[in-house]
């Protein structure tokens, strides 16, 4: 389980230093669009479809991410 956690938080660490390095890049590229908007607080959230169930992609991403959890419970 420790080492199951360790993954998932070096994971995390990855996937934030790639989108914070995707967002500078994008604002060499465009200073007044998407980071700016970020900072100003000027970025609307976008809403699930009315007919969508939203806990689907938390029980993939459980299942894929802990995989080998489950298989040492069973």
């Amino acid at each position: 389980m420790k080492n199951a956690k360790m993954e998932f938080s070096k994971a995390i660490k990855n996937a934030k230093a790639l989108c914070w390095k995707q967002l500078c890049d994008q604002n060499e590229r465009d200073p007044w669009g998407k980071p700016y908007k970020l900072v100003m607080g000027k970025l609307t959230k976008s809403r699930p479809p009315e007919n969508s169930n939203n806990t689907a992609p938390f029980k993939l991403l459980s299942k894929d991410s802990f995989s080998c959890i489950h298989s040492a419970a069973q």
